[in-house]
């Protein structure tokens, strides 16, 4: 018997970030020093309070499994953070609880795309994007920017992408992999091509969103006629060093949350219990980015953090607005320049 896989995975190609990590791990096996630019995987490790919390639901034998959506505890959580954050109001059954961004991400785009709908996806983007798309049938139409723009989508070529085909814009922000933010500005720039093709939803992945070194993060859903047609994505991974924790979260309006909650109760994992209480330890009040936090220290918070230097070095080229935790320098000399400065 010859084994063979369906065509839909076929279609499918194996995550860069993953197979860039699965490498590196190699390369440390032999021996090799490596410095693994692959996972979005913060240096520093979940804070002292949610730890606990997760310890205290363990023993409280918080175990078994949750509703679908997301307990209402932890849900009412996420209303207040989104209204006390970003300006925008939800309700609770406008909220959708899920393992992780990612699962998240994937929950939407089966929600909305059939075959044949196309997906704009700005250049560069999470690898995973290109993929979900493609499962849902999907065809992803990549729309590149450039390091003159900072990396960012400008509006005209938005306008220029979107075709009556056209189902969703799917973006981050702080974007990974460029690390570029979008301002207020540049947000309601893109809001205003948008509002002009209503069948066209956003789903804006927000799960940098405290790894911001600059202005206030903008969310899209806030901008005017905009909440009815956006998506946010949003979760603990990566501001709170919980990536292993898996708990991400959406809001959405009805169309887009609480009314397809249900049908993913086959195929969906419901975060554990324990991810639930963690995040009712936040505090009640706006949350700081992370470099504003007292236990966060960038490489181990010894001297200046390469990215300083980088960014001041002659040879430097990369975006000028900055967050997440990655960086596109243009020249290696630079890079090397700036890491041998630091280390």
């Amino acid at each position: 018997m010859q084994p063979t896989t369906s065509q839909l995975l076929q279609r499918l190609s194996e995550s860069a970030t993953i197979a860039m990590a699965r490498k590196a791990r190699e390369l440390k096996a032999q021996g090799v020093d490596v410095i693994s630019l692959s996972l979005g995987e913060p240096d520093f490790d979940t804070p002292a309070a949610m730890k606990q919390a997760g310890i205290d639901a363990i023993e409280a034998n918080e175990t078994h499994y949750t509703p679908v959506p997301g307990t209402p505890r932890i849900r009412e959580a996420i209303v207040h953070k989104f209204q006390r954050d970003n300006g925008l109001a939800y309700a609770m059954d406008e909220v959708v609880v899920s393992t992780g961004a990612k699962q998240s991400l994937a929950n939407v785009v089966l929600s909305l795309v059939d075959p044949g709908d196309e997906v704009i996806l700005p250049a560069p983007y999470w690898v995973s994007y290109e993929e979900i798309v493609k499962v849902a049938g999907g065809i992803p139409v990549v729309l590149p920017t450039s390091i003159d723009d900072d990396y960012k989508i400008q509006p005209q070529a938005l306008e220029a992408a979107i075709t009556p085909k056209t189902r969703l814009v799917m973006y981050s922000s702080p974007c990974n992999p460029s690390g570029s933010v979008y301002t207020e500005e540049q947000t309601a720039a893109l809001a205003a091509v948008l509002l002009r093709h209503d069948r066209v939803v956003t789903i804006s992945d927000e799960i940098y969103e405290l790894i911001n070194f600059t202005e206030k993060h903008a969310s899209m859903a806030a901008q005017p006629g905009m909440w009815e047609r956006t998506v946010t994505v949003n979760g603990v991974s990566k501001g709170f060093a919980m990536t292993g924790w898996r708990l991400g979260y959406i809001g959405a309006p009805k169309c887009g949350s609480q009314r397809h909650a249900p049908r993913f109760r086959g195929n969906s994992h419901l975060p554990p219990q324990a991810s639930h209480k963690q995040q009712l330890r936040q505090p009640w009040k706006p949350t700081p980015p992370l470099w504003q936090r007292p236990w966060w220290r960038p490489s181990g918070g010894a001297g200046p953090s390469w990215w300083t230097v980088f960014r001041r070095s002659p040879d430097s080229r990369s975006t000028n607005r900055w967050g997440h935790f990655t960086c596109f320098p243009m020249s290696v000399r630079c890079l090397a320049k700036a890491m041998q400065e630091v280390w």
